[in-house]
């Protein structure tokens, strides 16, 4: 939380993360359930994710993390090749931690603050098992200033040798068209 908003992450049964809600404050975590949105039956052209989860879509969430060939039709915040040429990957939460300050990104641009306790920091683990992959979600918030940054790293954990052809440092679906965004570019 910042000092005028809140970044709420959902996990799913099936372990990818979702953007619960990002906007205004929220004070009252016992009201956080309501939230939770029933699950919606996809359209004819959506992708169940497995005969478990029959009514799971991953193309109707919004996800934080979101590699191609899951059933997410959008555009991928992920996108490798192994050595065989196949594009998919399935991460899926494995561990946290809550860290103080911000980490700094060698070699390149990074958020900073004068003094570390002025931050802090989540870093959340998606493991991709059968490709022995560790897709790490970093996110650094400066309260007192109302700003979240955030980053990737991609971890090879396995034997395996990947091309990376994209990454992005994040995705946001915003659930509706009740937002301001202001660029810098």
């Amino acid at each position: 939380q910042t000092s005028n908003s809140s970044y709420l992450i959902r996990i799913l049964p099936t372990g990818q993360l979702v953007n619960q809600h990002y906007g205004v404050r929220l004070e009252h975590r016992s009201s956080l359930s309501s939230l939770n949105d029933p699950p919606v039956l996809g359209y004819g052209n959506t992708t169940a994710f497995s005969d478990q989860t029959p009514a799971l879509c991953l193309d109707l969430e919004c996800l934080e993390a979101s590699p191609w060939g899951r059933g997410d039709y959008r555009r991928p915040s992920l996108l490798l090749h192994d050595a065989h040429g196949d594009k998919s990957c399935d991460f899926r939460y494995q561990c946290h931690r809550i860290l103080t300050g911000l980490p700094q990104l060698d070699g390149l641009p990074s958020a900073r603050v004068a003094d570390p306790s002025d931050a802090e920091s989540l870093e959340i683990d998606l493991l991709d098992e059968a490709q022995g992959l560790v897709l790490t979600l970093v996110y650094g918030v400066i309260a007192e200033c109302d700003v979240i940054v955030r980053h990737v790293r991609l971890h090879n954990i396995g034997t395996g040798h990947f091309r990376l052809l994209d990454v992005a440092s994040f995705i946001l679906d915003l659930g509706s068209s009740n937002f301001h965004l202001t660029t810098l570019n």
